[in-house]
């Protein structure tokens, strides 16, 4: 997860998912600035389930806690934990369905995930599970910071590396390649050689693939000093953008208005885009269709000390 904070009372949150509405902040806005003004300004979600970033989660916690040494039963009951948790008291309808399609898939993908790889300790020397922090993005006076949280850190031919866990629909040299310019990927780079004074090399998409059959794949991406240098008067420019279209919402602007819309992102990913329902028809009965976000990095950084 990646967050960003502007200023002293302005922050977006960047959180990484499978093709679901908790994506990076820093994308959406991109892609449709009323999509993020309907999470980020009117603090809506979706009730419905999101099964891809469950399921993401729930790979993440087995992956978590098979690098801390714990055998594969344990590790597997941690990530069934996860989906458990998630899910409890909102299954009705096909979401059952949905339910037990995923245990199952955790319950295939987790054994053959350690077979496939089998012991990388010799390839991959771990130094650390996680690194997390808050730097400064550019010139201090910017007030741009960016906050992280990465999946693990290891030594790799005698370079540091990132390792990244992805879960994808399939096996598709697309999947890996839009790595390639990921400002997520970039980002991490970023933060993690801040943080240790040390420049990481970059980062090992480690892709978990959820055909019929588990498949796994890992690409290494790396990250050039001027693409660093790139990325930091972007992302900088970007947050200032987002500032100036937040304050005018405080200023008393309609927040629509600030942050229109792109109709050619409602059908984004191949499927109607969450937030549609609320853009079509914005009324007191349609908003009891969502819930208030959940608070993250972006309401309160401390979050990130409980992470």
């Amino acid at each position: 997860m990646l967050n960003v904070e502007i200023g002293d009372d302005l922050r977006i949150t960047i959180t990484d998912g499978d093709v679901t509405v908790r994506q990076s902040s820093e994308k959406s806005y991109q892609l449709c600035k009323r999509y993020f003004g309907w999470e980020r300004i009117e603090n809506l979600a979706p009730t419905s389930l999101q099964w891809p970033l469950i399921f993401g989660t729930a790979a993440h916690m087995f992956l978590q806690e098979r690098g801390r040494g714990v055998d594969i039963p344990q590790a597997l009951q941690a990530g069934i934990q996860s989906i458990e948790a998630e899910t409890k008291g909102k299954l009705m309808g096909e979401d059952v369905e949905f339910y037990e399609k995923y245990i199952d898939m955790l319950k295939s993908m987790a054994p053959l995930y350690d077979s496939w790889w089998g012991d990388d300790a010799h390839v991959f020397i771990p130094l650390g599970q996680e690194i997390k922090g808050r730097v400064p993005v550019g010139d201090p006076s910017n007030k741009v910071f960016l906050v992280f949280k990465t999946d693990k850190i290891v030594n790799y031919l005698g370079q540091l590396w990132l390792i990244d866990h992805k879960t994808m629909g399939k096996n598709d040299d697309r999947e890996f390649a839009k790595y390639a310019m990921d400002v997520q990927v970039t980002a991490y780079v970023y933060g993690v050689s801040k943080v240790l004074g040390t420049r990481v090399a970059g980062v090992i998409i480690d892709g978990l693939i959820k055909t019929k059959v588990p498949q796994f794949r890992r690409e290494s991406f790396l990250r050039s000093d001027s693409e660093l240098a790139e990325f930091e008067a972007e992302f900088v420019e970007m947050c200032q953008e987002i500032a100036w279209r937040m304050k005018r919402v405080q200023n008393g602007e309609d927040w629509k208005t600030v942050f229109y819309k792109n109709t050619s992102s409602c059908y984004h990913w191949g499927r109607a885009c969450s937030m549609l329902p609320l853009c079509q028809r914005d009324t007191p009965v349609m908003r009891m269709m969502y819930n208030k976000r959940t608070p993250d990095y972006m309401d309160d950084p401390k979050l990130l000390e409980k992470a």
